[in-house]
């Protein structure tokens, strides 16, 4: 059967995959094709990962963000202390751009309608914290991500999903939280539970290939399979790393198990696994 014989390709395909070929990426938009590979422009590649995302949303979102900052940098002597300046932003940001928590939110959907997760609104902030020379550090869990803020050599945890109490600089309530965070080691509800465990300092760049992964969990659990493979494809590029992997299995199995799909729907749908996680090109970007 196509089923069993795919499952065991895929399995062995899982294990050495290690490199993507950008020749056999399919763009989604123009848009996309013209900042993937653009290191200088960053918020362009933070919106990329939206197929809506256009050189319009681009404009409005820079002028939008360089006021905002011309802002934010004028009030920075106001401050003494450095801690009281991220306090300051931290809370202004939430006030102005991000109105209500919605998973799986783009970058774009963000600076359109304010509606945010943990990612997006994570990647505003550090976005910021870049432009305005503010010490930082990303840190990726199993089932979050927040920022590690540097105050003068004083760590300040920033969870940009908590809009009233997200800014923590006691250090023993931030090891507590941390203790929350770390301990969330399962889903909410009937999700899929990864084996993968993720507790990580990771860069900006791959923030990117976490847009990319949202998008692709998105996307799968609608049942939309071409585009879920596509997104995750292009997600590995910017961020490679064994939960993507894993989750590239979970979407191999779904397809597999979906019911309503031919047989040769599903050998499309591998055809295409085989393609993009079979290159033979180093990876890019990280």
């Amino acid at each position: 059967m196509i089923k069993n014989s795919f499952l065991s390709l895929w399995l062995g395909l899982c294990i050495s995959a290690s490199a993507q070929d950008l020749e056999r990426i399919n763009f989604h938009s123009e848009f996309e094709a013209n900042y993937f590979n653009n290191v200088d422009e960053v918020l362009g590649r933070l919106l990329m990962a939206d197929p809506d995302a256009s050189d319009f949303d681009l404009r409005e979102l820079t002028e939008k963000l360089t006021g905002y900052i011309q802002g934010l940098e004028s009030k920075r002597s106001k401050f003494k202390r450095q801690e009281d300046f991220i306090s300051f932003i931290f809370y202004k940001t939430h006030r102005k751009f991000l109105k209500r928590y919605t998973p799986y939110t783009s970058f774009r959907t963000l600076s359109k309608s304010g509606a945010y997760d943990c990612l997006s609104a994570t990647s505003l902030y550090s976005y910021l914290f870049h432009a305005l020379d503010i010490e930082h550090t990303i840190v990726e869990t199993s089932y979050h991500i927040y920022i590690i803020a540097n105050a003068d050599n004083n760590p300040i945890l920033l969870e940009s999903t908590d809009p009233i109490y997200g800014y923590v600089k006691d250090k023993k309530e931030i090891q507590q939280r941390l203790a929350e965070i770390n301990g969330k080691n399962a889903p909410a509800n009937d999700q899929y539970n990864f084996v993968t465990a993720v507790n990580e300092d990771i860069s900006f760049t791959e923030l990117i290939g976490l847009q990319y992964y949202n998008s692709a969990v998105d996307a799968f659990n609608s049942q939309s399979y071409s585009i879920s493979i596509e997104q995750l494809s292009k997600g590995l590029i910017f961020r490679n790393n064994p939960r993507l992997i894993e989750f590239a299995l979970v979407v191999a199995q779904g397809i597999m198990q979906d019911e309503h799909l031919d047989q040769q729907l599903i050998l499309s749908y591998f055809t295409r696994f085989l393609e993009l996680f079979h290159g033979n090109a180093a990876l890019a970007s990280r």
